[in-house]
C-alpha cells in the first residue's frame, strides 16, 4: 500500500489498519478527516483553536501557531543552500517536497479514488471524502454568489472579477496576468528574448521549465544545472521602457 517497512510483523499489522477505508479521525467542527490523531490535533490548533501565532519568522515576518509549521516554512522558503533534484537536476531549497512531486506523478495510476464530479484522483478514501464535502458546500464566491465546479475556477474568478490579486495587462496584446513573474515572462516572448540556455547543447528557451524538460532528453548522467538565473523582470522592464521611448519619439515627430 505505501511501502513502509517495520521490524516486526506485529507493528506491520498495526500500521495496516490506517489503510482501511473506515479508519480515520474526523474533525467535529468541519468534518475534515485525517489518517492520524496527531494530524487532526494540528488541524484543530491551526483552524479552530484560539491560539496566538507566536512563532514568527525572523526573515520575512510570517507567523505561525505551531512550531512545526515555522520549521517547515524555514526549510522551504529560507534554506541557505540549494539542493539538486535527482530527477530533473533543478536546484531547489525544499528538495524533499520537490522530489515527492516527481514521485507522485510517476505513481499516478495508483490514485484509484476518483471524484465523480470532477477529474481529481486521490490515494486515500478519506481524501476523496474531504474533497466531496467541498462539492456539497459548493464553490461559491462570497462577493457575488456565483458558483463554480472547483477551487481553481473560483480562485481565478476572485482574482479577475474582484481584484483580489494585482492584475497586469500586456500593452502589446492586452492579455492579463495575475502574477508579475508570468507577466514578465510573457513580455519576453514579444521581445524575442530567450534567456535560458542549455549548458549541454546551447539551445535557448523562453522558460526555465522548458529548458529543464529539454535537458532531461540528453543522455546522462548530467551535471547539476549551475547556470546563473537571468534577470527576467529587469529584461522585461528594459524592453517595455524601450517601447515607451519609441512611442514617445513617434509622437514627437508627428507634432
Amino acid at each position: 500500500m505505501c511501502k513502509r517497512a517495520y521490524h516486526t510483523v506485529h507493528t506491520l499489522e498495526e500500521h495496516k489498519v490506517i489503510h482501511r477505508p473506515d479508519y480515520y479521525f474526523e474533525c467535529k467542527i468541519c468534518h475534515v478527516r485525517y489518517k492520524s490523531e496527531n494530524s487532526l490535533k494540528r488541524h484543530d490548533m491551526r483552524t479552530h483553536g484560539d491560539y496566538e501565532s507566536k512563532y514568527v519568522c525572523e526573515l520575512c515576518g510570517r507567523s505561525y501557531k505551531l512550531k512545526t509549521d515555522l520549521t517547515y516554512h524555514m526549510k522551504r522558503s529560507h534554506a541557505s543552500e540549494l539542493q539538486i533534484c535527482r530527477f530533473c537536476g533543478k536546484e531547489v531549497r525544499n528538495v524533499k517536497g520537490h522530489e515527492w512531486r516527481h514521485q507522485k506523478r510517476s505513481k499516478e495510476a495508483r490514485y484509484e479514488y476518483t471524484c465523480h464530479l470532477c477529474r481529481k484522483k486521490f490515494l486515500h478514501r478519506s481524501r476523496l471524502d474531504n474533497h466531496l464535502r467541498l462539492h456539497e458546500k459548493g464553490f461559491k464566491c462570497e462577493e457575488c454568489g456565483k458558483e463554480y465546479r472547483g477551487t481553481r475556477e473560483l480562485v481565478s474568478h476572485r482574482r479577475y472579477k474582484h481584484g483580489q490579486a494585482k492584475i497586469l495587462t500586456c500593452v502589446l496584446c492586452q492579455k492579463v496576468f495575475p502574477s508579475s513573474s508570468n507577466f514578465y515572462q510573457h513580455v519576453l516572448t514579444h521581445a524575442g528574448i530567450r534567456p535560458y540556455k542549455c549548458d549541454v547543447c546551447e539551445e535557448d528557451f523562453t522558460q526555465r521549465s522548458s529548458l529543464l524538460r529539454h535537458r532531461m532528453h540528453h543522455p546522462g548522467p548530467l551535471p547539476p544545472l549551475h547556470s546563473s538565473r537571468p534577470q527576467i523582470a529587469e529584461l522585461a522592464r528594459s524592453y517595455l521602457q524601450k517601447l515607451q521611448n519609441d512611442k514617445n519619439c513617434v509622437f514627437d515627430a508627428r507634432l
